[in-house]
């Protein structure tokens, strides 16, 4: 049975069927924990700090978000066919765990960075950048890449479903600890447009800290045949034939309305707990709520 040493000189088994160790599956579930301190805070609290905390207008902010939408599902198609095509001693996704995570970090500042003086123009502008950075380039290169590695760190149909346990329990984890401690950190540095600055910079060393024992303790064992030159084709040929898959049709479109329901579900609670519960504290409460009762499910 055939060893090899991994970034910290351990020695792991290379048998894609082989039995991974717990801190393997738990390595590999923190990704989804670290991705989550972002797409969370976006789901949950990004709309109300643009409208709410440095004044950008709804409507605005409504037509950017929706003008994104459309770009990132081109770029989740372009970052998977860019996965398909890397070499590395890493592997092909882990690696790119260990080059996305600081400027993942640094994209979660910049995204609660609006400069809250700046002309409403100049506000604009600033936003349709950074959030087409952050959602669009950043965060697609990091998860796409992430949501691969389950393939390719192993052949065990078993072991691809407990992965996938571990992801979903530490997704939500995730999500409970934006909704449970962002507003109290943000009131811990003045609730101030600065604070949420402050706050995502805290969240954004930990995210680098995450993804790093992310990339230390997993690694890809599955190793993908070469393609014979008659089997090669271009990045238009591959688009072209997703378009004419039924199936991949339709699970993109029931995915579109699944991450729609999330984003309007996620980020109206602060509005609700803050115009009808008159709180908007009362936003953790709410949103711990469903994310406890996620986490239930899924235990087995």
């Amino acid at each position: 049975m055939s060893t090899k040493k991994d970034a910290l000189g351990i020695g792991y088994n290379l048998d894609p069927q082989s039995k991974l160790s717990f801190i393997e599956r738990f390595a590999y579930g923190t990704g989804d924990f670290a991705g989550n301190i972002v797409y969370s805070a976006i789901s949950v609290f990004l709309v109300f700090y643009y409208t709410d905390v440095v004044n950008v207008n709804p409507g605005v902010v409504g037509s950017i978000m929706l003008i994104s939408r459309i770009f990132d599902g081109f770029s989740d198609i372009l970052m998977g066919l860019i996965v398909d095509r890397t070499k590395s001693k890493f592997g092909k996704a882990r690696p790119w765990l260990l080059w996305m995570c600081v400027p993942y970090a640094i994209s979660a500042v910049i995204l609660f960075s609006v400069p809250a003086n700046a002309t409403d123009t100049f506000k604009m502008i600033y936003v349709f950048l950074s959030y087409n950075l952050v959602s669009t380039v950043i965060f697609t290169a990091i998860n796409v890449p992430y949501a691969t590695m389950n393939a390719m760190m192993t052949q065990n149909q078993y072991e691809r479903t407990l992965l996938g346990t571990f992801r979903m329990l530490l997704a939500t984890a995730g999500t409970l600890f934006i909704n449970t401690f962002t507003l109290k950190v943000v009131h811990f540095f003045g609730d101030t447009p600065r604070a949420w600055t402050m706050t995502f910079l805290v969240f954004g060393i930990m995210t680098i800290a995450i993804f790093l024992f992310n990339f230390l303790f997993t690694h890809e064992r599955v190793v993908e045949e070469p393609k014979v030159e008659a089997e090669k084709t271009n990045i238009r040929v591959e688009f072209a034939a997703l378009f004419r898959n039924k199936y991949w049709l339709m699970m993109a479109g029931l995915i579109f309305f699944l991450y729609l329901s999330l984003t309007v579900n996620g980020g109206s609670a602060v509005y609700f707990a803050k115009a009808v519960l008159k709180d908007q504290n009362l936003v953790t409460p709410l949103g711990n709520a469903g994310t406890i009762a996620q986490i239930a499910t899924l235990l087995p």
